[in-house]
């Protein structure tokens, strides 16, 4: 059997969403042992001993452990003061002898892989999907993404803009511009770079843009997607079986 712990790193809808999903689909599965734990009204102490708490319970079992959130690089961070570094997590992670599979939603996601493996020993049972590499910010729909994978029966596989894009939308002004590359049709990806236009244009566009995924939260067409895995592939403990 297998359970999970889910993190909520901040009040915003979009986190509360992505968390309340996961929830409903292990449910869905029958894994009703979901602690969630809400690193916003916590300081960095009391999130290590929420975490070493649910870590330690049932630790022969597999654990989906879920992060929502904001992160930095080599941290998660979270609306309460300081950040929650890596190199704490993989310490307790290392000390749990059953597979763990880790999604990483947030900016800079990838760099708890340089942790995980200065720790030592993981790569073959810990699993991390992370929403972005270590120095790139993330985009909404990975969560959604993986639990819709899970659905139809198949591992989750990332989506990347690193020389073999499915799809590449337009870029925050305030992003350097991604590599390019072909969409699964064939057809060129188009990349709308805003940075050297004038001020007024990125204010405007930045409210459209914000408008856009107020009405839309579970439509990323527009978004960049740069997705990473790191260790072994765990996601069959959490997939649901295909009906003949």
């Amino acid at each position: 059997m297998a359970h999970a712990i889910v993190i909520v790193g901040d009040d915003e809808p979009r986190f509360r969403r992505d968390a309340e999903l996961m929830a409903g689909y292990l449910e869905e599965l029958g894994i009703r042992d979901v602690d969630v734990i809400s690193a916003c009204i916590m300081d960095p102490g009391e999130l290590e001993s929420a975490l070493s708490l649910g870590l330690c319970r049932r630790s022969r079992e597999r654990l989906l452990l879920l992060y929502a959130g904001h992160g930095v690089r080599g941290a998660w961070s979270t609306t309460t003061e300081g950040r929650f570094a890596y190199r704490r997590l993989a310490a307790m992670i290392a000390s749990r002898p059953a597979p763990v599979l880790f999604i990483n939603a947030c900016c800079h996601a990838a760099s708890a892989a340089t942790a995980l493996e200065m720790a030592g020993g993981m790569a073959s049972r810990v699993s991390l999907i992370a929403a972005s590499p270590a120095g790139k910010v993330s985009y909404n729909g990975m969560v959604r993404r993986i639990v819709e994978s899970w659905r139809s029966g198949t591992p989750y596989a990332p989506r990347t803009c690193d020389g073999k894009s499915e799809y590449i939308g337009i870029i925050r002004h305030s992003q350097p511009i991604v590599r390019t590359g072909t969409a699964k049709d064939g057809r060129p990806v188009r990349i709308i770079d805003l940075r050297s236009r004038d001020p007024w244009l990125l204010r405007a566009w930045d409210g459209l843009r914000v408008a856009w995924f107020q009405l839309f939260p579970h439509v990323d067409a527009w978004a960049v997607v740069d997705e990473r895995r790191w260790g072994a592939v765990l996601d069959h403990a959490f997939i649901r079986e295909r009906s003949e």
